[in-house]
């Protein structure tokens, strides 16, 4: 019987994928598939990027490198510093209502962490928080609640999300 195996499993093997070892055991193997590797502008996140800044006179964020993106991005009026890290990347976020959401609209508040304070899809596709704070988010509508920075075109914004990794720095002017 593992004669007949070991011979199943042999043809169709041409004998530079086939191994046997000193220990009797029969070594198959393939090469490994070819990797292709796309434009040096999809690769950006990975090798870092030479500079990110939120620009408050034009109300968006540049990210230069290989390629530049830019993002017109909202809620610039709550932005204080002139440095920024990004600390935090998630996709598909779920965003945690706080009391006054539920208030404001007459709504039954739920108890504290309980699952109906979780909402999906408020934050959008993506989100990056710079300095543990400071949601920049892909969300479709502003809410006072919510805070932080939102990009006004959620298409453009996942190119910055793949651009930049956690502990990019964020220059602000």
């Amino acid at each position: 019987m593992r004669l007949l195996l070991l011979a199943f499993i042999l043809v169709g093997c041409s004998s530079k994928s086939v191994n046997f070892q000193p220990s009797g055991s029969i070594l198959i193997a393939r090469p490994a598939p070819m990797v292709f590797v796309g434009s040096e502008g999809s690769l950006l996140g990975f090798f870092g990027t030479s500079r990110v800044e939120i620009d408050r006179t034009k109300g968006e964020i540049v990210v230069s490198g290989a390629e530049s993106i830019r993002v017109r991005i909202s809620g610039l009026e709550n932005l204080t510093g002139s440095e920024a890290v990004v600390s935090l990347k998630q996709k598909d976020p779920v965003w945690y209502a706080p009391e006054e959401y539920y208030r404001k609209r007459g709504l039954v508040v739920p108890p504290d962490y309980s699952r109906d304070r979780f909402l999906k899809g408020v934050l959008g596709e993506y989100v990056l928080y710079l300095n543990d704070e400071i949601p920049l988010h892909s969300g479709r509508f502003e809410l006072d609640e919510v805070g932080g920075l939102r990009a006004k075109d959620p298409k453009d914004f996942s190119k910055i999300y793949y651009a930049l990794n956690v502990g990019s720095k964020v220059s602000i002017n």
